[in-house]
């Protein structure tokens, strides 16, 4: 879940045609840079891509 704490440095915000937010996170907090697909009502980040690999956190996509 996206909340206090977890982007910095995070830019570029689109809305997706399936109602889920494109944004970048250069994640200077955390060391990484990644991009994230979160759905706007739950806050929830359903994939996220960090050079070197793509994680799925949500079932069908």
């Amino acid at each position: 879940m996206v909340g206090p704490g977890e982007l910095s440095g995070q830019h570029q915000p689109s809305a997706q045609p399936d109602g889920t937010i494109l944004v970048f996170d250069n994640g200077r907090r955390a060391g990484r840079s990644r991009v994230l697909g979160v759905e706007p009502v739950t806050r929830a980040v359903v994939w996220q891509y960090e050079p070197g690999r793509l994680r799925k956190r949500h079932p069908g996509i």
